[in-house]
């Protein structure tokens, strides 16, 4: 399956979420570095799932496990 929408390729999404991220670790104050961080892992499982004919697997794990971790850190602060 394919990302067929005209305005977001999958090379798109690498650079939208590197800017997320980017942007949080800019910005003051726990809760919303987490979110920014959340936003920005949420979108590379997008370019994970999409960038290559067969989705992959190893990196959307990774990703999955440290979001989990960050929303345990989001919902113990």
């Amino acid at each position: 399956m394919q990302f067929s929408i005209d305005l977001i390729q999958p090379q798109h999404l690498v650079f939208l979420a590197a800017a997320i991220q980017a942007a949080a670790l800019l910005v003051q104050g726990q809760t919303k570095i987490r979110i920014l961080l959340l936003v920005g892992s949420l979108i590379y499982l997008l370019y994970y799932r999409f960038a290559a004919n067969e989705p992959l697997w190893e990196a959307m794990i990774a990703t999955v496990a440290m979001s989990l971790a960050n929303i345990v850190g989001l919902t113990t602060y």
